[in-house]
């Protein structure tokens, strides 16, 4: 294992250069060389060229498309541009935390896994916000440096069976780090790496066929970051105004038109259906007919979650019924799912207004503005105070009572002067 691999963080981007300026700011701040920052442009206006070249870091390579793709096919260019032994995707309001590619190197020596994944915190940016201002959800068992690795072929069984769907164990390229010998096996087998319309989640399933150990950390190397340009947020609006695409339209409408003009994708996306454990069960599908595996999908469990998901927001069942089928577990779903709902208000609206000012037993709202700053780079030195610096082994399984206890109080200490 190389002293100092060479380490690409890829930030696909469009039309965002606000937000991007900010994460920019976070990946500069890296202090480590054997660096690469790989932007790749979705054909944006000059505003994107421009916040990259402000940088003025001879690590940040920059790339444009000369015509809009779908977020898969971005990816996938965006990959062949990387040059280095460890490839980390985020996105361009996402956020690299102090000093945490230098940790992220040091794991990938003492330890050998080519396969990384970390807890994250979530970064909300004021424009995001019901209350106006940025804050972090902070979540103590996210932060203080504990490492377990987990057997893959555990992870495959687990995913088959249904146990295992979208949790911090299912390893995938997103706020994750994968190995260039992962890569190329997955390609080896499927052509191109992503071979869904949701990419991260895909390879979260794909890299469980040729991964050997996974290695989770709980300890943040990048973290999420939801602004009012997300298609993850973008994701969860009233399906109505999501759908439209276009000028005017929401990021998820313009994700959806740019998925139906791809024509390199080799299996299609079903925009109608909201769960992401539906959208898992499908990636489980795609990686097991492409690597020919054959194996039995426990399909009755991964539709009993997709089924909990949708009906849990009126929005997301009224949708799911004009849903055409473009694959049998479609039909399958459709013919569980209860009458449309007559009220149409969305749960996730009323859910995350009361996010901003919560002080609880699970989750602290740390606010994130210093000196009339308030954005992604701040979020990461608010971040960095928070969390331990070092490493150690932990065993298989959920933290002990103790060590919960423990974790809380040094998150309440360190936190107590932020929030007061």
């Amino acid at each position: 294992m190389a002293m100092h691999p060479r380490i690409s963080v890829v930030i696909p981007t469009r039309e965002r250069a606000d937000t991007l300026a900010q994460t920019l700011r976070t990946c500069v701040a890296q202090d480590y060389d054997n660096l690469e920052i790989v932007v790749h442009d979705n054909a944006s206006a000059p505003a994107t060229a421009q916040a990259v070249e402000r940088h003025g870091d001879e690590r940040v390579r920059y790339f444009r498309s000369d015509k809009r793709l779908s977020m898969r096919a971005n990816w996938e260019a965006a990959l062949e541009r990387t040059t280095g032994d460890y490839v980390v995707y985020i996105g361009d309001d996402d956020l690299v935390t102090i000093g945490g590619i230098s940790r992220l190197a040091g794991l990938i020596t003492s330890t050998g896994a080519e396969a990384i994944k970390w807890s994250s915190v979530n970064y909300i940016w004021p424009n995001r916000s019901t209350t106006g201002a940025g804050f972090l959800i902070v979540k103590h068992q996210k932060l203080f440096g504990d490492y377990t690795f987990y057997d893959g072929a555990d992870i495959l069984d687990a995913m088959f069976a249904g146990k295992l769907r979208m949790s911090l164990r299912t390893f995938h390229v997103y706020h994750g780090c994968v190995s260039r010998g992962i890569i190329d096996k997955v390609r080896a087998r499927t052509g191109q790496y992503f071979c869904y319309q949701i990419p991260d989640a895909y390879t979260a399933f794909a890299n469980a066929f040729v991964a050997g150990r996974i290695l989770h950390v709980r300890h943040p190397v990048t973290s999420f970051g939801h602004s009012a340009n997300s298609n993850a947020m973008s994701f969860y609006e009233d399906p109505a105004k999501a759908a439209k695409s276009g000028e005017g339209g929401t990021p998820y409408g313009q994700f959806i038109s740019e998925v139906e003009a791809d024509d390199t994708a080799p299996y299609p996306y079903n925009s109608h259906i909201r769960s992401m454990s539906y959208h898992g069960l499908i990636c489980l599908h795609i990686a097991n007919e492409l690597f020919g595996a054959e194996r039995e999908i426990n399909v009755q469990a991964w539709l009993d979650a997709a089924l909990a998901e949708t009906v849990e927001d009126p929005l997301y069942l009224a949708e799911a019924h004009e849903a055409p089928v473009l694959y049998d577990y479609d039909r399958m779903l459709k013919e569980r799912l209860p009458p449309p709902p007559a009220d149409l208000t969305s749960a996730h609206r009323e859910r995350v207004s009361t996010y901003g000012n919560r002080n609880t037993i699970t989750k602290l709202d740390i606010p994130t503005l210093i000196d009339g700053e308030d954005n992604s780079f701040t979020a990461a030195n608010i971040l960095s105070g928070l969390m331990d610096t070092g490493y150690r082994a932990a065993p298989l399984g959920v933290l002990s009572p103790a060590r919960h206890a423990w974790h809380w109080m040094k998150l309440r200490g360190r936190a107590r002067p932020m929030i007061g």
